[in-house]
């Protein structure tokens, strides 16, 4: 994505490192009520705000840059630093952040997350609206109310929402956590050593599908006849009318899937 070099003369006299590289260890945060939030990243440091600079205000306060949208915009894109860690607040709109590869902190409202790239810790919250991280290397914690949706990770791993999907496509995590409310959980998803993993879903299933000849000890809670596994080599052990355990292999991961009312099926892929 292009980004007109005319962006830095709108807003030259409100935000003073528009159009030049930040400090050394300059945080970015970005606060909007109505406005969407657009924020891409940029290999070359420099600082642009696509806005007109009477619907935008900036700052620095001591070692963060702070950009606050006016209830007037109804969108902001911004290009920043990509190594710089950003924090973004929008009560109303979406966020949408790409190529940021630094930790990224996204609290959002009614509006949708979406982050693609991160290379640090990411967290993303919202109270009415749906989650999608792609390509992330680096801790995950999601809290939300509708889907949420996880491709290509690397890190661990907690995700909870009332309602809706959780999905976690190519996540490769040590420790995960995903609980849903009234949705299900799917997870495609690859073990990392004797790490610990749970997921729950009070209403709807959960299917995980761990990596051919993965080690683990897994707890399966379902409702009886609920629990289902196609693990090779597996052994199993029955406490009692709803839990069952299946191991393979030692000092793997250990798992608890749970499901109240669903089904809990955990097998194996090639990849």
């Amino acid at each position: 994505m292009g980004f007109p070099q005319i962006a830095a003369s709108l807003v030259a006299s409100v935000c003073p490192a528009a159009g030049a590289s930040l400090p050394a260890a300059a945080q970015i945060d970005i606060s909007a009520r109505l406005a969407h939030v657009v924020v891409r990243g940029s290999e070359h440091g420099a600082l642009r705000v696509l806005t007109p600079a009477s619907e935008v205000s900036c700052r620095i306060v001591g070692n963060m840059l702070r950009i606050v949208v006016s209830d007037s915009a109804r969108a902001l894109t911004v290009q920043v630093p990509g190594t710089r860690m950003l924090t973004v607040t929008a009560f109303q709109g979406d966020i949408d952040v790409q190529g940021v590869h630094a930790a990224v902190f996204a609290y959002g409202g009614a509006g949708s997350v979406r982050i693609v790239g991160a290379r640090g810790s990411v967290i993303a919250r919202t109270t009415a609206g749906a989650v999608e991280l792609e390509d992330i290397a680096g801790s995950i914690i999601v809290a939300g109310h509708q889907a949420v949706r996880l491709t290509h990770t690397l890190g661990d791993v907690r995700v909870s929402n009332e309602t809706g999907m959780i999905y976690l496509d190519d996540v490769e995590s040590v420790n995960l956590s995903a609980t849903t409310g009234t949705g299900e959980v799917r997870c495609m998803c690859r073990t990392v050593g004797a790490g610990a993993w749970g997921m729950r879903a009070n209403v709807g299933a959960v299917t995980v599908s761990v990596q051919r000849g993965a080690a683990l000890v897994a707890t399966l809670d379902a409702m009886p006849n609920a629990a289902h596994w196609r693990l090779a080599g597996s052994t199993m052990h029955r406490t009692d009318s709803r839990r069952v355990t299946v191991t393979r292999g030692q000092n793997g991961t250990r798992m608890i899937l749970s499901s109240a009312s669903g089904v809990v099926m955990l097998s194996e892929r090639d990849r």
